[in-house]
């Protein structure tokens, strides 16, 4: 099945999004941009430069939290090297957090996505993610993760162990964070409007591209760290803002039967984000 993505297939995402969300107890829209300088790419006379806007438009009926995604990222080449404009992602996510015992709890979801250059071809942009993990609270508000992690796709599938812990949450006052699972980030709170935090970050989605490679796979694998600081106007309204810097970045490209036909090494470089969030 192939789509030609347009306007028209955003603005029945979004739809659709708006028409679930409203059925829910309770909802949230998120939006998100950020800005990076240009990063030589190592080996040839091009440079890129990033940008990228999303949303996430979520929700929660019957304890079951879900959203729908919406990420587009610029990829700005300089030079004779120029591979493609932009990548698309679309993604719905399901998941649910389960009380075992006083100290046991299972946490599950689902990420389905379609991750693509400008043709949604459901049968090569397609990303499946499932998650599970057991959390095991075993001293005040430290809790222990354990459990699984896959994300299949066309062009190859990834199979990762899920090993975390969380102390506190988000909303204590003083030092909180979280090593791996649901993310490695360390917070401290001023007062119930004014947090800061020092968050680590990884990028490895695949896309499926068809330009200049014909039908290829396109995925950037890189690490960095994020210092940033949140104001909370109202309960339900938060804004964040803050700069970043990505390292041991790699672009890489695939053939259409999952096979690496070229890798490319960029510089580090560094950007800035905001986000605002607001539930209802």
């Amino acid at each position: 099945m192939r789509i030609k993505f347009s306007r028209t297939y955003l603005a029945l995402v979004l739809a659709l999004g708006c028409t679930s969300s409203a059925l829910a107890n309770n909802y949230f829209l998120k939006l998100d941009t950020q800005l990076t300088n240009e990063a030589d790419i190592k080996g040839t006379n091009s440079n890129v430069q990033n940008s990228s806007f999303g949303f996430i438009l979520g929700g929660s009926y019957n304890d079951i939290d879900y959203s729908v995604e919406y990420k587009r990222s610029e990829y700005d080449f300089s030079g004779s090297y120029e591979p493609f404009d932009a990548l698309n992602k679309i993604a719905f996510d399901f998941s649910q957090d389960l009380s075992l015992s006083s100290h046991l709890q299972l946490y599950y979801g689902l990420n389905l996505g379609a991750l693509f250059e400008s043709s949604l071809a459901l049968s090569d942009s397609y990303s499946i993610s499932p998650r599970a993990a057991l959390g095991w609270n075993f001293y005040r508000n430290m809790t222990a993760y354990l459990g699984a992690y896959a994300n299949l796709n066309a062009a190859d599938n990834v199979f990762l162990p899920i090993v975390g812990l969380k102390i506190g949450n988000n909303s204590d006052m003083g030092w909180t964070g979280s090593i791996a699972y649901p993310e490695t980030k360390l917070q401290y709170r001023f007062n119930r409007s004014l947090s800061a935090d020092i968050i680590y970050l990884t990028v490895r989605d695949t896309y499926y591209i068809d330009s200049s490679y014909g039908d290829a796979y396109f995925r950037e694998e890189s690490q960095g760290a994020s210092i940033g600081a949140t104001y909370n106007f109202t309960p339900k309204m938060h804004l964040s803002g803050g700069v970043f810097g990505y390292f041991d970045r790699e672009l890489k490209f695939y053939n259409g039967s999952g096979d690496e036909i070229g890798t490319l090494d960029v510089d580090n470089n560094v950007g800035a984000y905001a986000r605002f969030t607001f539930a209802f």
